[in-house]
């Protein structure tokens, strides 16, 4: 009886291990990445840049990318805190960091810095994207910008004020698909487009654990920090969604219908306001759907074409 006990629990963990791996691969594809192809050495002119902020996301979207460039190079690295940018910069042949309270300032007076990528929470973003216009550093600024639109309005005037650029980093703008679907609605937008769908899953493993410790009961209650800090995940994901929809469409304004959030998703209902009609569209995003571990989808339902990219 044990030895059939004991083989039903193996082959149940064995099928809950498959599983985790036929959900989870994609995500495990695009955080391991495809081997990057380097390049030998830099150009004497390369664009100089400066990382504020020591994250997985600066690692994705700036060193990858500059490890396959010859005309950009990271030059410098800072996090508050001092052993994370060491580690950093060591990890990734970065030739300098700063640590601690000051590290930010430190990293935009170097005059080995052309420009700087802004990775920080989104709230940091407006403080540290003007500090850097100061210190005369274009900046790449991680999406989505700022939080609202008066804080809008103050990066637009610093970047008139300046002469300088703040570049928001919308990567999916430039995918092939996204690029197709825009064609598409624009070619389109006066024979009757009035149904789009905006859909973004991404499996968050802190959301996951925290729906297996609530179905156990041995979850902690929920606290306003904890709260503020999924908050901030929804909407920065949430941010895909909204900006792809309004960004290929051609959108000049949009008007909430119906909007709801759960703790890990998001969902919303919009009228938008074309050049020469409206259109109605449906957004979803979610950090917990098993299902759909890595989706993002754009679609009108009465185009032929529907482009999806994941």
């Amino acid at each position: 009886m044990r030895f059939y006990f004991f083989v039903s629990c193996l082959g149940a963990a064995a099928a809950v291990l498959a599983s985790a791996v036929w959900w989870v691969w994609p995500v495990i594809l695009r955080l391991w990445r495809i081997p990057q192809v380097l390049v030998d050495g830099k150009d004497k002119d390369a664009l100089r840049i400066g990382i504020l902020g020591a994250s997985f996301i600066a690692r994705a979207a700036v060193v990858h990318a500059a490890d396959k460039r010859r005309d950009v190079l990271v030059s410098a690295v800072a996090a508050r805190d001092w052993t994370k940018a060491e580690t950093f910069a060591k990890q990734h042949g970065i030739p300098a960091f700063h640590g601690g309270a000051t590290a930010y300032l430190d990293l935009l007076a170097r005059e080995d810095v052309d420009a700087v990528y802004v990775g920080l929470p989104t709230h940091l973003h407006l403080e540290w994207t003007l500090a850097a216009l100061r210190a005369g550093k274009h900046v790449l600024l991680e999406k989505p910008a700022v939080l609202n639109m008066e804080e809008a309005k103050q990066l637009i005037g610093a970047m008139a004020e300046t002469k300088l650029q703040v570049f928001e980093a919308a990567h999916h703008r430039y995918h092939p698909a996204a690029r197709r679907f825009k064609q598409l609605t624009l070619k389109e937008r006066d024979v009757g487009l009035s149904d789009f769908e905006a859909r973004f899953s991404m499996l968050d493993p802190k959301a996951l654990l925290s729906i297996f410790k609530e179905l156990l009961g041995i979850s902690k209650p929920v606290t306003q920090e904890d709260r503020f800090h999924e908050r901030i995940k929804n909407l920065d994901r949430w941010y895909y969604c909204v900006d792809m929809l309004l960004w290929s469409t051609g959108a000049i304004d949009a008007e909430v219908i119906f909007a709801k959030e759960d703790r890990f998703s998001i969902s919303a209902t919009l009228k938008l306001q074309r050049s020469a009609s409206t259109a109605t569209a449906t957004l979803y995003m979610a950090r917990d759907n098993l299902w759909e571990p890595f989706s993002w989808s754009i679609a009108e339902h009465g185009l032929a074409d529907k482009v999806r990219h994941a």
